[in-house]
């Protein structure tokens, strides 16, 4: 915020006028000059007096208005933690004598877009195990607990948990990873431990901005839940509901991540359409983005609001031939006020990421395209890759008034 403007000064004093009287005429004459009298006080100027008035001091210049506040917000998409994932991660750990598995070199390539961010949330979409395991691979999930250390060491403050996997290793494994996240201090939503509250979205402040995140789900996968309060299913009356109140709870900025989509597909299907644009008709929602699709899909304007159906993978290890779900994005959002005090989304930009298969190429690691791509000691066959990605993730992305970030997330 710009500090109020300096008032101006007057240069200089104010020095005393002389007060001119004329001489008298008359019966005396220049030898016997008579001293001018000395008006008191009170005395009423004469014709030909001359006096001098202290002006008032000009009206001080009123201070500039601050400036709008502003916070940027970094958003990446599914972290589906495989098992060439994690091995990946046991690797890493083994090289420096450790056996925890450490994430933080796999994340690496991803700090520079996500750490320079205000607010950086990912989208946690697999519960984590105990921390000696076991790890559970696809169809049902259990990751090392320790990826959420790498998830911290990268820049992320906060994680969206609702996801088709939310329960695959039951109530149990869901308790254990919001207890996990509240560990390490990275604040959540989108599945409850707890049936007070549970369903409430979270709210968080970011340099005096207070901004309300929803985290809701299309399913679970047909798997049972003991208490299904536990994990937010999309409903749109209560999300609307909830953003109305955050809003006149003094919250400045209501965004909703929605778990749905066809996977593979780069286009949201109909019930994406359907809920983000009933969502997008509220005054009190401000942004819809969303994942599960596992490829990336645009950007685009509902009812007037920017959204984004897709974010694509954050991490993951899926099939070779599949190769946009080894493609991802982080997406860059201003949250700016304006002059009435709303805030408003400006400046939406993407940066193209690339994932490493370790079955190809011998550690899974996350890398932000445009630094492969400007790298003057990148192998030919990675520049190859981070060229396809580019080219691939452009031809979703690009829509007018969105643009690509820049080196280290500008």
């Amino acid at each position: 915020m710009s500090s109020p403007a300096t008032r101006r000064r007057l240069c200089g004093g104010v020095a005393a006028a002389l007060l001119l009287v004329p001489t008298a005429t008359g019966c005396r004459g220049a030898e016997d000059p008579q001293p001018a009298p000395t008006p008191s006080a009170s005395a009423e100027p004469r014709t030909g007096d001359t006096t001098t008035s202290e002006q008032p001091d000009p009206e001080p210049e009123p201070p500039e208005p601050p400036e709008p506040r502003s916070v940027t917000v970094a958003l990446t998409g599914d972290v589906l933690v495989h098992n060439g994932v994690w091995q990946t991660a046991e690797r890493d750990a083994a090289a420096q004598g450790e056996t925890v598995p450490d994430f933080a070199p796999m994340f690496a390539g991803l700090e520079p877009l996500v750490a320079p961010a205000d607010l950086a949330i990912c989208h946690l979409e697999t519960p984590v195990s105990r921390p000696r395991g076991p790890y559970l691979n696809y169809p049902v999930f259990s990751a090392p607990p320790s990826v959420l250390d790498g998830l911290v060491d990268t820049g992320y403050d906060a994680c969206t948990t609702a996801s088709n996997h939310s329960v695959d290793t039951g109530f149990t494994g869901l308790v254990r990873t919001i207890d996990a996240l509240d560990a390490r201090g990275l604040a959540h939503t989108g599945t409850y431990a707890e049936r007070r509250g549970a369903g409430q979205p979270l709210e968080l402040e970011v340099d005096g901005v207070r901004i309300g995140l929803i985290s809701m789900t299309f399913g679970i996968n047909g798997l049972p839940v003991t208490e299904p309060w536990s994990v937010n299913l999309i409903d749109v009356p209560r999300a609307l509901a909830q953003a109305e109140a955050l809003h006149r709870d003094g919250v400045d900025v209501v965004m909703v991540a929605i778990h749905a989509g066809t996977e593979y597909l780069h286009e949201p299907n109909e019930q994406q359409l359907q809920v983000f644009a009933d969502l997008t008709a509220s005054p009190y929602v401000d942004f819809v983005y969303g994942h599960h699709a596992h490829v990336v899909q645009p950007f685009d304007r509902v009812n007037g609001t920017w959204v984004l159906y897709g974010l694509g993978n954050m991490v993951a290890q899926q099939e070779p031939e599949r190769r946009d779900t080894f493609r991802g994005i982080v997406a860059r959002l201003t949250l700016t006020e304006r002059p009435d005090g709303e805030f408003e989304v400006e400046d939406p930009r993407y940066a193209p990421t690339l994932i490493l298969n370790p079955t190809t190429t011998g550690a899974t690691r996350v890398l932000d395209v445009a630094r492969v791509r400007r790298s003057a000691t990148a192998p030919p066959w990675l520049r190859l890759l981070a060229r396809q990605a580019a080219r691939s993730t452009d031809e979703v992305m690009a829509r007018p008034g969105v643009q690509r970030l820049t080196a280290d997330g500008l």
